[in-house]
């Protein structure tokens, strides 16, 4: 958007400095040749006042080659005028646009003026109207712009000659200075109003920054962080401010409904988790005494029995884990310590399903964290991996580590899961298996987040399904020992 702004304030503005530029050149150009045209018409005038309606204009009239002395002494007067004036050339034509008198001593009397050709219907309109008539400017082969006057010498109220008088309009130099000078002051002019829409741009795009970085929060779940607060009031427009207010007021809505609703959560799962305790108790007790009694058909189903009631128990710690957050004790670990917890808790579970846990690179890397919820957060993903494979194929965990980073990467050859359901898999309560919380992934991106990390699901149906966990390693934590113990309750 920024950029979008400042093009629509800097493109309009420098075409306007363009066609300002080229105006003035233009008319600076315009002007300096009617001053040109000016001053040569006025030479030629002096000149057409001296001899109009005299015996100069009779003798230019019948003029001959005979008449040498005649034209010598016009020659010197038109030499004269020359010097004075600084033109480039003074010569008198007749009608056919031949040489009468010429300060270029290389043309004689008579001899056809080639190169007044091209102004010959100037020329001729000037015999026609009597008026003073300038041509276009123009360039000679030494590159210099030269003008030409044309001004009639009369006779009994008639034009009967035609001063011609050429000059070189060295001025015109200058204006290649002056447009050096408009066309530094447009880069200028431009740079100036860059500057500007910049910082104008950037003062008003900085309350929607604001904005879209607290939206996007809100969209990511991380809801604590206010977007309006007594330090960081509504700011810019009153219309971007006004949402501002609205957003925040949704996100402290948004908030209040999870606080209610983890609150509930936890009651329930505080209230079943009690009597669970004591049915698994004597769901142990019966199994010893009938294990004992030798009925194997009852034990079975007491086994069926031990096994939901662990499963109940698995989605009660879950609901927990995920209604009441605790405070993270961040560490430096050993990557191998909390996978290794893990191959040793779903060994069992993968054995009865026919699946292989394949850990790989976790022996020298080190991870940061809160040890027991990124236990969690991990085996949440392989538990989910293990469950949708067919039996005999093998869970991959793979372990990467960097000064920055911690990376593990659970992929799997199930079945994979379908597009559409990709976005819903970390929700709340959303799963794809008969039974299930719907808290795993959920519980997961929870950890992750907490750590400043993100979780990226990738699957193709009939394919499999690749989980990539990471979050930011924290080398301020000191080191520890490369062999530590598990530390026990580290479910959490």
């Amino acid at each position: 958007m920024r950029t979008q702004m400042i093009a629509a304030f800097v493109v309009p503005t420098t075409l306007i400095i363009v066609a300002m530029i080229a105006l003035a050149w233009e008319s600076a150009q315009r002007g300096l040749e009617e001053e040109v045209g000016r001053r040569l018409s006025a030479i030629g005038g002096a000149l057409s006042a001296e001899l109009s309606e005299g015996i100069d204009a009779s003798q230019l009239a019948r003029m001959d080659a005979s008449m040498e002395r005649v034209r010598a002494r016009l020659s010197e007067r038109l030499e004269a005028t020359r010097k004075a004036t600084d033109a480039r050339r003074v010569m008198i034509v007749d009608a056919e646009l031949k040489s009468l008198v010429d300060t270029d001593v290389a043309v004689s009397f008579g001899q056809p003026v080639f190169s007044l050709e091209a102004d010959r219907l100037e020329i001729g309109r000037s015999f026609a109207d009597g008026l003073p008539r300038t041509s276009p400017m123009y360039r000679t082969d030494d590159g210099q712009r030269h003008k030409k006057a044309f001004v009639p010498v009369w006779l009994d109220e008639k034009p009967v000659a035609m001063i011609v008088v050429i000059a070189s309009a060295t001025h015109f130099e200058l204006l290649g200075d002056f447009g050096g000078a408009l066309v530094a002051l447009g880069v200028v002019g431009v740079a100036v109003v860059g500057v500007v829409a910049v910082l104008f741009a950037a003062g008003l795009l900085r309350p929607v920054r604001r904005l879209v970085r607290g939206v996007e929060r809100v969209a990511q779940g991380a809801m604590k962080r206010p977007l309006v607060s007594a330090e960081q009031p509504a700011a810019g427009p009153e219309e971007i401010a006004f949402l501002m207010g609205a957003f925040e007021e949704m996100r402290q809505s948004v908030v209040a409904r999870d606080e209610r609703m983890q609150m509930m959560l936890a009651g329930i799962a505080h209230e079943v988790r009690n009597p669970l305790g004591g049915m698994k108790l004597f769901c142990g007790l019966l199994h010893e005494e009938l294990r004992e009694a030798g009925d194997d058909e009852q034990v079975v189903m007491v086994e069926k029995i031990a096994r939901e009631l662990n499963y109940l128990e698995r989605v009660v710690t879950d609901f927990l884990a995920y209604a009441r957050p605790t405070e993270l004790v961040p560490e430096r670990f050993q990557a191998a310590q909390p996978l290794t917890a893990i191959e040793d808790l779903l060994r069992g579970e993968m054995a009865e399903v026919g699946c292989v846990l394949k850990v790989e690179g976790a022996e020298e890397v080190e991870w940061t964290g809160d040890v027991s919820r990124l236990r969690r957060a991990i085996l949440n993903v392989v538990r989910n991996a293990y469950q949708a494979s067919p039996p005999g194929e093998c869970v991959r965990v793979a372990v990467q580590g960097s000064e920055s980073m911690c990376r593990v990467e659970v992929s799997d050859r199930g079945a994979g899961i379908a597009a559409e359901k990709l976005a819903e898999l970390s929700t709340p309560f959303f799963t794809t298996r008969e039974k299930g919380s719907g808290l795993g992934l959920a519980l997961t991106r929870q950890i992750l987040e907490e750590h400043g990390g993100s979780l990226h699901i990738e699957s193709e149906p009939d394919t499999g399904t690749r989980v990539v966990l990471s979050w930011p390693f924290d080398a301020s934590l000191p080191e520890v020992p490369r062999a530590q113990a598990v530390p026990e309750g580290w479910l959490g």
